[in-house]
């Protein structure tokens, strides 16, 4: 459904708030599937210019960088909702087209994997679950993005899933 058809108000002079959070709006209406973004600005009865100049101007990113935000957001709630699910699931329930795809925006934005993450989610759910006192001694650490480094955890993912193990 069109935000027009949600908000049928004609507004000839935007607020870059309002138009920031209606685009945020339509974003969590479909971040789950392709978005066309020309296609949204349409909807949103902007020009692409417009809206482009008000997420760049207000922003500081590009509405692509914003929606690729969001749904990375969107990815980090539910790999630590449930750690144990399948990366190619999650990723592709938050609107990217393979766990390559989503890994990279990853490493981009956060400089960690979603191996990484992943394994830190599940320290976090072992930990929640056992004695705190007993678990004190193994802190959970994240690792900084540091050029190669990322690269690296980049096509490990791709040659070989991580298992996790309970006894780890």
């Amino acid at each position: 459904m069109a935000l027009r058809q949600l908000h049928p108000q004609v507004v000839h002079h935007w607020e870059s708030s309002e138009l920031i959070a209606l685009a945020i709006d339509y974003f969590a209406k479909s971040f789950q599937h392709p978005i066309n973004i020309p296609a949204m600005a349409r909807s949103l009865g902007v020009s692409l210019s417009l809206l482009e100049y008000h997420f760049d101007h207000y922003r500081g990113r590009t509405i692509f960088e914003a929606l690729t935000h969001y749904r990375l957001n969107r990815l980090c709630d539910a790999i630590s909702h449930d750690p144990t699910g399948l990366l190619t699931v999650q990723t592709q329930a938050c609107g990217f087209r393979s766990v390559c795809e989503a890994n990279s925006a990853f490493i981009a934005n956060f400089c960690l994997d979603l191996v990484q993450f992943r394994n830190q989610c599940l320290h976090v759910a072992a930990w929640r679950q056992a004695d705190r006192h007993q678990l004190a001694g193994a802190p959970l650490e994240l690792v900084p993005c540091s050029g190669d480094k990322a690269g690296a955890n980049a096509d490990a993912l791709m040659q070989r899933p991580t298992p996790y193990h309970a006894s780890t």
